[in-house]
């Protein structure tokens, strides 16, 4: 049994339906990539996973208890953190300030000064976020859920956007979470070529439903997934 599982899962938007009975599995210590075609559900599915929405149907299991619709911050004190396609940063507190403010523990500044390690930004600690490159905001948001010690990380699209340099940067820190804290990363990304470099399997996504899942070759490879991004995964 997997650190999540998902069994089921539906979600539909009027007329639409965004998942249809998805399910998948994460397994412990791995990391996963979850693509698609634009529409295909990935971000309702994280919604859904993190308590942001409501499911029409299925089961969310982590850690071997469900947390189908609980409220985000409960299922966040479990130990599920998740970011979002756009950094969530406070634009006018320094990077120092910004790790602070989620943590209310009496070691909240020794993880902050640790993190800070981790993203390589101890010269950026008393920079304010909204002067931080896009890269540098993204590396951020994970340091913030990383103050609350998640297991699994759920990251919305990490390297959108980001230049060539933070991109390994932060395909660095995932690989370094995994294997040096335990933790498990559950990806959505539309860069196959930058997945195919960290993740384990791969679950590829169609009409809210699960397609394949696989290791990235295998994937790559498909030629069902290969028609469902017009024209192939290059």
């Amino acid at each position: 049994m997997g650190i999540l599982e998902v069994e089921g899962l539906k979600r539909s938007f009027g007329g639409v339906t965004a998942v249809d009975g998805l399910s998948m599995s994460v397994e412990e210590e791995s990391i996963t990539g979850l693509i698609g075609p634009n529409g295909s559900g990935k971000s309702t599915t994280f919604n859904l996973i993190s308590g942001t929405l409501e499911s029409d149907g299925g089961t969310v299991v982590f850690d071997g208890e469900e947390i189908t619709d609980e409220k985000p911050y409960t299922i966040a004190r479990r130990g599920l953190g998740r970011t979002f396609q756009q950094a969530r940063v406070f634009d006018e507190m320094t990077v120092y300030e910004n790790l602070l403010v989620v943590q209310t523990d009496d070691d909240k500044d020794a993880r902050a000064n640790e993190l800070l390690g981790l993203i390589e930004m101890h010269d950026e600690r008393n920079s304010f976020a909204q002067d931080l490159s896009g890269g540098q905001q993204v590396l951020l948001g994970i340091a913030r859920t990383l103050m609350l010690d998640p297991d699994l990380l759920l990251l919305d699209e990490p390297f959108a956007g980001v230049n060539p340099g933070l991109v390994a940067d932060i395909r660095q820190l995932l690989v370094t979470l995994v294997e040096e804290e335990g933790k498990t990363v559950l990806i959505i990304d539309h860069e196959m070529d930058e997945l195919s470099k960290i993740c384990d399997e791969i679950v590829v996504l169609v009409d809210g439903k699960k397609l394949l899942k696989g290791d990235p070759e295998a994937v790559r490879e498909d030629e069902d997934v290969q028609r469902s991004y017009l024209g192939g995964l290059q």
